[in-house]
């Protein structure tokens, strides 16, 4: 087996075993504080996930782009993590404010702060761009299986006497604490220091220019992607809002396949560079794999939603697998709009990152107002699907810039490029072992 199949191998073992666990203590949590409490738990981490657009600085994004074109990785992380440390804090600063203007729960506003400086001041997102962009990837399947080994012994317990919603929180904050940990800890040989310094530089003047339009589209990507479950809450209440989660909680992690596909090969496509025609070509793949991975799992989830959330959250949640069957169809194209993101900002398109993202967001809430308080929660996932389709494929061709991608997805949704591929390894396997034999 390659080098690079190995790691592959070892990443999605982690996210199965992740995602896995993640669907079962999410049942777990359901099964022990009920319909209601659940939202409000859903709903905090939702709220408190905010401010990461802006704390995150889209290093996951632009990073992979400045260490393929870096020659001091050392550096590139040094700077990174300034960035992370600076960005962290002045957004963690901001979402206070905003959550103690609006949120009149004294409860949910300690808890979303709590949880919400967890986000912001986590160096995870720093420590993953690196291993990815570096061809460690095992390292973050390994860290990952050990803190989350640690999260299902904490929640466990928390479960077994019947804990609260804070200890439920604590739990999920401690696994990511010490996920980013180990990874910090597992590359600590590099001796990266924190670079105070580079904020005087012309490396943060030219980051800047580069990453504003990914921190608007991000901001306004997270909004749309979180105003269902706001506009639930202030429509429905609390008990929708844990209905609802319970559905898109399994078909969002099930993204899992496609995500690792997007994290593992992008930095592959970044290094081709000029080579315009294979970069394309291997784009192309990408999203046609994930095309199929994502129209897999819809398929199974329309013979299967009941099933599932009867098993996993009993009776009570029923009518979440209505919302899994159509929230697994706008997991797909949400994986198709990531890979595609990616293929903008190598190819310096950012801009239309931000003009996809708020086409999407007032298609979204407008959509959101009319059929939630029609069609409760089913309106709320329909929405979604109208607004992910749009953001991933048919808001690319209005604007001439964007054209070409939506060209790009076309032809890999019609899967040319990846069964060239595979008719291409067939014949080669073939030659070789002709060869072999003579």
């Amino acid at each position: 087996m390659s080098n690079i199949s190995r790691k592959l191998v070892w990443v999605y073992f982690s996210r199965v075993v992740t995602v896995l666990v993640g669907v079962l203590i999410s049942s777990f949590v359901a099964r022990a504080l009920g319909v209601g409490a659940f939202g409000e738990y859903a709903y905090v981490i939702t709220i408190g996930g905010a401010g990461l657009f802006l704390a995150n600085f889209s290093i996951e994004t632009l990073g992979v782009k400045e260490y393929a074109k870096s020659d001091d990785f050392k550096r590139t992380l040094g700077n990174h993590l300034s960035l992370k440390v600076i960005a962290g804090g002045g957004a963690w600063f901001v979402a206070a404010l905003f959550f103690t203007a609006f949120i009149n729960d004294v409860h949910v506003l300690a808890l979303a702060l709590c949880v919400a400086l967890y986000f912001c001041m986590s160096p995870a997102v720093v420590f993953e761009t690196y291993l990815y962009s570096s061809h460690q990837a095992d390292l973050i399947a390994k860290a990952k299986l050990m803190s989350v080994s640690v999260y299902v012994s904490i929640t466990g317990v928390i479960f077994l006497y019947g804990g609260e919603i804070w200890e439920f929180l604590l739990a999920f904050v401690i696994e990511g604490i010490l996920y980013a940990s180990i990874m910090g800890y597992m590359i600590k040989p590099i001796a990266v220091p924190l670079n105070s310094r580079f904020i005087y530089s012309s490396y943060v003047k030219g980051y800047l220019i580069e990453v504003w339009p990914l921190i608007i589209s991000s901001g306004l990507i997270l909004i749309y992607n979180r105003t269902d479950i706001v506009m639930l809450d202030i429509l429905l209440g609390k008990s929708s809002v844990g209905l609802y989660s319970a559905g898109i909680k399994i078909s969002e992690a099930s993204a899992f396949m496609s995500m690792v596909l997007i994290s593992f090969f992008m930095p592959y496509v970044s290094k081709l560079g000029k080579k315009e025609g294979e970069a394309q070509k291997l784009m192309e793949i990408i999203i046609g794999l994930v095309f199929i991975v994502g129209l897999a799992l819809v398929v199974f989830f329309v013979f299967c939603a009941d099933f599932l959330v009867l098993i996993l959250y009993g009776e009570s949640f029923s009518e979440s697998s209505d919302v899994l069957v159509l929230s697994s169809i706008a997991t797909l194209f949400s994986n198709i709009a990531v890979a595609s993101s990616y293929w903008l900002v190598i190819k310096g398109l950012q801009f239309y990152r931000v003009v996809r993202a708020f086409q999407s967001l007032i298609l979204n809430v407008v959509l959101n107002m009319v059929w939630i308080p029609k069609y409760g929660i089913i309106g709320a996932a329909a929405a979604t699907i109208v607004s992910q389709v749009v953001a991933a494929y048919f808001g690319y061709a209005i604007s001439k810039r964007t054209r070409s991608v939506f060209l790009l997805i076309s032809r890999a949704l019609l899967l040319k490029s990846l069964v060239a591929e595979i008719v291409h390894v067939i014949k080669f396997k073939r030659v070789s072992i002709k060869v072999e034999k003579e």
